[in-house]
């Protein structure tokens, strides 16, 4: 066999390397490691790979998509340990990038076929293999925006399985039928229409490949949108409740200022009386009227205000011992949204946590801290029953597949004012660390 043959093998597993570029892209914010030691773990497996399987097709005469496929569980197996992430959505990036992968080899199968009519994909040729080379490395250029862009946003916050599955099994359907479309021999493509109908079919695949990629990212985009309604529709209920117990309570004290000339009458005619056990019992009545728990200002913002109060309200009727200090400035950077969201996750956490556990084991410590002026610290602490589910040092949700929602948020909000959020637990209590810049 002809050594230059090795050498026209080598292309045709270089296309790893673009492959890689569009699955790393989205995954940006989602590596284990540093973006360069995840560059030189690629490149220290990867090209070895090529040199050693280059050279067993070239000696074992195996077809290269034989010797391919297989691979592709190893590339998942090493993607998946390089990267953070739920399994629905790496497979789908991983998936997506492989079919992509296949048209510029369809492509190159043409052209091979329009150069050597005779010959088949097992002589694939060095411009056939240089062309798919090329064509991977445009599609990787032309994607590389909406992927580094785009993209990691949708990963970070969609970790649901439900939205990512269905792309997963669409893409894989893309991937089994380019795969089936391989020739066996280019003079089948010499007969009738098939070259120009063959052609034509991967042109109209790949459109509308990128079609569903664009309508699933809308689709996606939807989604975060409609929660970041419901979030704030949800504040916005909190705060009506609010303002109708602020209310309820000006009403009854506004009646109870009202009665009082009247009441100081009745005491100080009972006290002239001498009367002290009527004087005693309308004291303790008129006592008990006065027994109204007021709302109480933790800070200036009105929606973080009512929301205090709903949780502190919430946590006294679950009998949760609470001790929170909020040092809050009146003028703030970060979204309102946002804050409401995180202070609402971390203590819709820390009252769960706490019903686990008997009334009286109960209790809950929230600390909020300015530091340098331009830091915001967030110290949660809650006792616990001690059950926890983790992988890969992130903590799932007890109550569904997946990773708990409510820490998923609260990371967000952390990370998207350049700071972050860290979580862990003793054997009876839950601790949550949030720092962001305000």
């Amino acid at each position: 066999m002809n050594p230059n043959t090795y050498f026209m093998l080598l292309p045709q597993f270089f296309i790893l390397f673009p492959s890689a570029l569009l699955c790393y892209l989205p995954m940006k914010n989602q590596l284990k490691f540093t973006p360069v030691k995840t560059a030189l773990l690629c490149l220290g497996i990867w090209v070895p790979y090529a040199l050693l399987v280059s050279f067993l097709c070239f000696v074992t005469g195996l077809d290269v998509n034989v010797a391919l496929l297989p691979s592709l569980l190893l590339f998942f197996l090493f993607y998946r340990y390089t990267v953070r992430s739920g399994l629905s959505c790496i497979l789908s990036i991983f998936v997506g990038s492989c079919t992509l992968m296949t048209f510029p080899a369809h492509f190159a199968y043409a052209l091979d076929a329009w150069l050597y009519p005779t010959s088949g994909p097992a002589s694939f040729s060095m411009w056939a293999a240089l062309f798919q080379l090329g064509l991977s490395c445009l599609f990787a250029a032309l994607l590389y925006f909406p992927c580094a862009k785009l993209y990691p946003r949708m990963v970070r916050q969609l970790s649901f399985p439900r939205v990512w599955y269905p792309l997963l099994a669409v893409q894989s359907i893309f991937f089994l039928f380019n795969m089936l479309m391989i020739p066996h021999s280019y003079q089948t493509m010499y007969t009738g229409r098939v070259f120009s109908m063959y052609l034509a079919l991967e042109v109209v695949l790949l459109i509308l490949f990128i079609l569903i990629q664009i309508i699933f990212y809308h689709l996606a985009d939807a989604i975060l949108e409609h929660t970041k309604l419901m979030e704030r529709s949800r504040a916005l209920e909190i705060e009506a409740k609010q303002y109708r117990i602020l209310q309820n309570y000006m009403q009854q004290t506004r009646r109870l200022r009202h009665d009082f000339r009247q009441s100081v009458h009745i005491l100080a005619s009972l006290a002239e009386a001498g009367n002290l056990p009527d004087l005693k019992a309308h004291l303790q009545e008129y006592e008990q009227r006065w027994n109204i728990v007021a709302p109480v200002n933790y800070c200036a913002n009105a929606s973080l205000n009512a929301l205090f109060n709903y949780y502190k309200s919430m946590a006294d009727s679950e009998g949760v011992d609470t001790n929170w200090q909020l040092h809050i400035p009146e003028m703030l950077t970060v979204s309102e949204l946002d804050l409401v969201s995180l202070f609402g996750n971390l203590m819709e956490n820390a009252i769960d946590g706490c019903r686990t556990l008997p009334p009286g084991q109960r209790s809950f410590a929230l600390s909020v801290e300015i530091h340098q002026e331009n830091c915001m610290y967030i110290v949660s602490t809650n006792s616990f029953d001690g059950h926890t589910r983790k992988k890969h040092d992130c903590y799932l949700s007890t109550k569904q597949n997946g990773e708990g929602t409510g820490l998923f948020s609260i990371t967000i909000v952390a990370e998207k004012y350049c700071g972050n959020a860290q979580f862990s637990n003793s054997e009876h209590e839950f601790f949550a660390d949030v720092m962001l810049k305000i």
